[in-house]
């Protein structure tokens, strides 16, 4: 948290809207070091936005594939 405070909070090329945002980004459970990877002063808040959700749906997609992987697995396992 201390990193977030001084490379975002501290740092007068946000402005005040990209700064709440990625605030409320760690509000929203997000850790510190995806919200620090979003945080470029010269991204708007919609280019945050989109990233961030474009990072989840990688994330889950991942996810979903090693699920699938260790379901064949265990499947193959039992015949």
């Amino acid at each position: 948290m201390e990193t977030f405070i001084k490379e975002v909070m501290d740092n007068s090329e946000f402005t005040e809207e990209q700064s709440d945002y990625l605030l409320t980004c760690l509000e929203r459970g997000d850790k510190v070091e995806d919200v620090l990877y979003l945080a470029k002063p010269s991204l708007s808040v919609e280019h945050m936005e989109r990233m961030r959700k474009m990072e989840q749906k990688r994330r889950m997609e991942a996810t979903s594939q090693k699920t699938q992987k260790k379901r064949y697995f265990w499947e193959r396992e039992k015949h």
